[in-house]
This record gives structure tokens, C-alpha cells and sequence, in this order.
């Protein structure tokens, strides 16, 4: 027997209706008038019923399009700008999903040769036949010109019929020709068709290899008021589900019990710091969920043999097709792409959860209106290579890491506060470093228990929000004071005049004044002085009031504690900022 499946069900087919057509006992327990066929299960019945409904569509493109719909329609989505996502039994896969629809359909054109098998005769040609059949019943000798005739036109009526079958059958066999297979696929994808958006859209569920987890609100049973509904985050499994159009998965096991040593043990080295870790554990079990309430962005910065390039591979690798990865040269430097130019490094991101930026060179400039844009949750534009532009709304978290921090010159609050520095300060002993690969394949084998630790971490998201320690505070705040060198002289030097009332006037302070003592501060704490104009522009963006007059002066301010000049002013200090 054939392992086609295909060939299996046409057996079953050719079956049911041989069985149809066949006299059938009667059970003698039955009783008068009944069959004894309506208590036995028809496997062929509903092949043969779809076969009906098939074989009454024409034969041509867009009725081929209709076929594939009607046989396998449940097995195909067309995501629009991206391509054709396939079925696999747990989500809708677009890994080789053009080379499955094209299978799926070469098995329609199959089918439509058995479309012959169902095909009756028109009603005129029935009632030909069956005067034929009716007039074969009388003696040959015994029949008058008329039976004779309805004899003729019956035939005839049957070899109209067998002419039609036989035309669907020779159409099937076209069918299976290459132009007819593609536009079966063309004539099906209008109706098949979603937007990007329609994937993965519910935010809450994370699809897994043995079911799909549900994050959603119930009552808290430990509510100490009885009359109060107080409600709780929770998390659930339930069966996958294609209606769900899930098209990611994380290659887990939800075990509730499932515990990982291992990796705990690996934190206790690296991060030892009990509140780092509990933010790490919140930051990336929020990163599950395809919402963007934070607006966070995680550095990861420490020098090598620190375990934090470790850490975040076990993460990408635990978290599958939810985790995307970008290259450095897509947030870094000063050069914009143009307005039509292709971004298949943004096109892959779709329903992507978690983005890790591939390690920043030194010094590179951070594009803060990218990291402002991809972690904001805008909408933004992007475009496959030969595609056409279509709308991403990012609900993806951000990763980077480095042995340096990127430059960040941007002097407003929007990049800062979506920045968290997560430092990683200890250095692993010699004797105790191993090949990573040896440490994630560890990993690997607690993959139900890392997926439990990061569920704790997004129940707690949901429940608590994300609370940057201490730590992390201090940290990103003497990032800003490094790259933000004005706010550093400010917080040191800078004292704001109490709001004074008429006929009062502010103080006003020269602004060469104010410049000589900012220059002043970078000299003696071993920095690069801006220029004049740039530190200018950056007092007035800090909410400083400016006045040019005769004299230039700022608003409202006095100064302390100044360093003294280690030297005279020199304008190669300057830069061109």
C-alpha cells in the first residue's frame, strides 16, 4: 500500500462510494426500514461530500485557488510583504513554508482527478439514462421504436457523461503542470492573505513546544476581603492553537516543578549582586510579553571573562524565535539611510520580542532617534530587500552589550530614561572558565527550569512593574554624567537663583564667564571642553534663560566651588560639537 496519505484517502474515497452504490443486508434486529449502515461510521463520507463540493467548481485558475483553499486553507497563511507561513502542528512556520504550500498545492491538483469519481450526470442526462436503463427491462424482441430510441439516447447520455469525467480528469492532469500549480498559489493568496500585525498579535501568549502560555488576570485567592475581587497576574497552558496565529516558538517545555541549578549557579558567580539579579530576572521574563509599558532598553558592560556574553546567548537561544538580533551598524554612527533604501535588518523584527544589538565597536556614536524609535513602540517603516515597505510597530526589548559604552551626545531625558547600565564587575578565576558551548548545552538541559525563572520575572512585571535597583540607578546616572559632561559641571558648579519678585531683578551672568568656569571644571577633571557655541545651545536645551544682548548673559544663576585653571585658556581645547 502507497504512504502516501493522499492515496490512502482516495482508497477510502473509491470505498465509500462503492459502498454506496452496493446493496446493503438488512439486519433482521433492525426492524422494518432501517439500515444497517447508519450505525457504522462512514470514514469516506466526508471526502466524498468535499469532493462534491470541489468538483462543482470550474475548471480554471481561480477555482484551482478555491480547491487549495477548500483541501488545505487551514494548513496556509500568506502574511503580506512577508510570504507564506505553513502549519506545523504548533505555529505557523515560515521556515520553508513557500516549498510546503507549493506540496500542498501539487496534492490539490491531485484530487481533482478524483473529482470524476463524483461527478454525476446533468439532470437531462439522468433522465436518459434512466429511460434507457428503464427500457432494457423489456424483451429485445418485445420493443417498440420508442424503447429502442430511449436505449440510443441513454448511451449516448453515458457517453456524455464519461466524455465529462474524462475532460476533469485530463484537466487534473494539466493541473499538475508547473504554470498551474504556481497560479493556484496566486489565485489562493488574496484569500489567505493577513497583515504582519495579525501574527503573534496577542501579547500575552507565548507559544511552547508542548502547549502555549497564557499570561491573564484572576482573582487573587488570598485576598483578605471576601467582598473585594482583587485581581492577580497568572499564568496558564492550553493546547495550540492555529487560530492563535502564532508564528514564533521558544524550544521549551513548561514543567511547573522544573528547577535549574545550574544556572542559578552560573548568576551566583557572575552577577553575584541579589538585586541585579532579580532585575536581570524581571527585565527579560517582561521581554517574554509583546507589550513595551517600560520603554527599556539593557545594557550589559563589563570587560571580558565576566559572563554577561553567556548570559545573554542562554537567553537568546531559551527564547527562540521570539529573540531577533541586530547588527551594531544599525544603531551606531552618523550616517541615515535614504528614504527608499531597504531595511532587512529591521523587516526581520515582526513579532519579535527581544532584539540583542551584536557587540558596539569603541567609540561609535549610539543614533538615540533609532533607540528612541525602536523602544518606544511608534510605528516605523521598513522594507525586505526587493520588497515593499510595510509598517512595524516594535514591541520587541532591547539588549546591548560591550567591553565600552557607546558615545551617547544626546542631552534630553527621552534616551536616558530609557536606558538601564547593568554592570558586570566580577572577573571569573582562570581555573574556573569554560568554552561557552560546554556552558549552554548545561543550560540546554534545564530549559523547562530557565523558562519557570523567567515566567517568576514576568508575573512579576505584571504584578509589580520593573524596578531598577540601586545599582543599576547609580550606574546609568554616572553614564549620563560621562557622556553629559554640562550636566556634570552644572550639578558642580552651578547654583540657581531663587525666583525673585519686581521690582527684583535675577542675576545675570556673563556667558564667557559661565564658559571660562565650565572650561575650567573639564581641565581639572581631565576632559574635552565643548565648544563655546555647543555648550551654549546645551544650557539654553537644560532650561537655562539666555539673553543676547550687548553683553550675553544667562539668567538666574551664580557659580561655586570652581576648579582653578591648570593652565591659561588655550582654543584647542575646543571641538566642534
Amino acid at each position: 500500500m502507497s504512504d502516501d496519505p493522499d492515496d490512502t484517502i482516495l482508497a477510502i474515497v473509491e470505498g465509500a462510494l462503492a459502498q454506496a452504490d452496493a446493496p446493503q443486508p438488512r439486519n433482521r434486529e433492525d426492524g422494518p426500514g432501517r439500515d444497517a449502515r447508519e450505525d457504522q461510521p462512514d470514514r469516506g463520507r466526508d471526502h466524498v461530500d468535499r469532493l462534491e463540493f470541489a468538483m462543482a467548481l470550474l475548471p480554471n485558475d481561480t477555482d484551482n485557488g478555491r480547491r487549495l483553499i477548500h483541501w488545505r486553507g487551514d494548513e496556509l497563511i500568506f502574511v503580506r510583504d512577508v510570504g507564506w507561513h505553513v502549519w506545523n502542528g504548533r505555529f505557523w512556520d515560515p521556515i520553508g513554508a513557500a516549498e510546503a504550500a507549493q506540496r500542498l498545492a501539487q496534492r490539490a491538483a491531485r484530487w481533482i482527478a478524483a473529482e470524476s469519481l463524483v461527478m454525476h450526470p446533468t439532470p437531462e442526462q439522468q433522465e436518459a439514462i434512466d429511460a434507457g436503463r428503464e427500457a432494457r427491462r423489456v424483451a429485445e424482441d418485445e420493443r417498440s421504436d420508442g424503447q429502442k430510441l430511449a436505449i440510443e439516447e441513454g448511451k449516448r447520455a453515458i457517453a456524455a457523461w464519461s466524455r465529462r469525467r474524462g475532460k476533469r480528469r485530463d484537466f487534473s492532469v494539466s493541473c499538475g503542470n508547473g504554470a498551474r500549480i504556481a497560479q493556484m498559489l496566486t489565485q489562493a493568496s488574496p484569500h489567505l492573505t493577513v497583515a504582519v500585525d495579525a501574527m503573534d498579535a496577542d501579547p500575552y501568549l507565548v507559544n511552547l513546544e508542548n502547549g502555549t502560555l497564557v499570561f491573564e488576570q484572576t482573582p487573587d485567592p488570598e485576598c483578605p476581603d471576601p467582598d473585594v475581587v482583587r485581581l492577580i497576574w497568572s499564568v496558564r497552558l492550553k493546547l495550540h492553537d492555529r487560530t492563535d496565529r502564532l508564528a514564533k516558538l521558544m524550544p521549551a517545555i513548561f514543567e511547573p516543578g522544573a528547577a535549574c541549578p545550574r544556572w542559578q549557579a552560573f548568576l551566583d558567580l557572575c552577577q553575584p549582586n541579589k538585586a541585579i539579579q532579580r532585575f536581570l530576572q524581571v527585565f527579560y521574563g517582561y521581554s517574554l510579553l509583546g507589550i513595551i509599558g517600560a520603554q527599556k532598553l539593557a545594557f550589559h558592560y563589563g570587560e571580558g571573562a565576566n559572563g554577561k556574553s553567556t548570559f545573554i546567548e542562554a537567553i537568546w537561544r531559551a527564547c527562540g524565535s521570539y529573540a531577533g538580533t541586530l547588527n551594531s551598524e544599525s544603531v551606531t554612527g552618523t550616517q541615515s539611510r535614504g528614504a527608499g533604501q531597504a531595511t532587512p535588518d529591521i523587516a526581520q523584527l515582526p513579532g519579535k520580542r527581544l532584539v540583542r544589538v551584536s557587540e558596539l565597536p569603541r567609540g561609535e556614536m549610539l543614533r538615540e532617534a533609532l533607540v528612541k524609535q525602536l523602544t518606544g513602540g511608534e510605528p516605523m517603516m521598513a522594507r525586505h530587500n526587493y520588497g515593499n515597505f510595510f509598517e512595524l510597530r516594535p514591541v520587541f526589548k532591547a539588549t546591548m552589550s560591550g567591553n565600552d559604552k557607546p558615545r551617547i551626545d544626546g542631552v534630553d531625558l527621552g534616551i536616558w530614561r530609557r536606558l538601564s547600565l547593568v554592570i558586570w564587575a566580577e572577573t571569573i578565576p582562570e581555573d574556573q572558565r569554560r568554552e561557552m558551548e560546554v556552558i549552554l548545552a548545561e543550560f540546554a538541559a534545564e530549559r523547562s527550569g530557565i523558562l519557570n525563572w523567567l515566567i517568576e520575572g514576568t508575573l512579576s512585571y505584571l504584578n509589580h512593574g520593573l524596578i531598577e535597583p540601586p545599582e543599576v540607578k547609580e550606574a546609568t546616572k554616572a553614564y549620563r554624567a560621562d557622556m553629559d559632561q554640562v550636566q556634570g559641571f552644572i550639578d558642580a558648579c552651578v547654583v540657581r537663583q531663587p525666583p525673585v519678585t519686581p521690582p527684583d531683578e535675577p542675576k545675570q551672568l556673563p556667558s564667557r564667564m559661565l564658559y571660562e568656569a565650565y572650561e575650567s571644571w573639564c581641565l581639572a577633571n581631565a576632559m574635552k571642553p565643548w565648544s563655546e557655541k555647543a555648550f551654549s545651545q546645551t544650557m539654553v536645551k537644560k532650561g537655562f534663560v539666555k539673553h543676547d544682548g550687548r553683553i550675553r548673559t544667562f539668567e538666574g544663576i551664580t557659580l561655586r566651588d570652581v576648579p582653578e585653571r591648570p593652565e591659561p585658556r588655550n582654543p584647542r581645547y575646543g571641538d566642534d560639537r
